[in-house]
């Protein structure tokens, strides 16, 4: 690892080298956009895939009721986004499906969603974050019209 020390920081006011430490900012104190970028992808079979989705349906769920509580009060942002599954309980509906499984159940039925796992799990080459961004725009307002639809069928949402 490299990294640049002025005579000043090393053999002046803050005598780095006979303290032998040197000062590394956290990844919010860098001031280049591409200091402390992670070069993430994604690759994993049919069932990793399915839970990715499932688990990216149950935040927007999360933000989604959240919203609707809150009422344009609060402005939302990135901290509003569970990466929590939910509690084992959820809240049961009806006919004992509590209403993520029964949001779930809907989104699958969309055939390309449905299919989308496989697709991805047969894939080569690995998804990197921008093409995986783009899967998530696409399916983005599937699933969103899916929660929608499922509380309005709970009366959640009255129209």
């Amino acid at each position: 690892m490299y990294r640049f020390r002025t005579i000043e920081g090393l053999l002046g006011k803050h005598k780095e080298l006979e303290n032998q430490e040197i000062y590394f900012a956290s990844p919010d104190e860098l001031n280049d956009p591409m200091e402390g970028y992670k070069d993430v992808f994604w690759k994993g079979d049919s069932i990793i895939w399915k839970n990715f989705i499932k688990n990216y349906t149950r935040s927007l769920e999360n933000v989604f009721g959240l919203a609707l509580l809150l009422n344009d009060k609060e402005k939302l942002n990135e901290n509003n986004i569970s990466i929590l599954p939910p509690s084992p309980s959820g809240i049961a509906v009806f006919n004992k499906k509590t209403l993520i499984e029964q949001i779930l159940e809907d989104v699958f039925k969309i055939e390309f969603i449905k299919n989308l796992p496989k697709v991805l799990s047969e894939r080569k080459n690995v998804i990197r974050r921008s093409e995986l961004q783009s899967y998530l725009e696409l399916i983005h307002p599937f699933i969103l019209d899916s929660i929608s639809r499922i509380y309005i069928q709970n009366n959640i949402i009255i129209t």
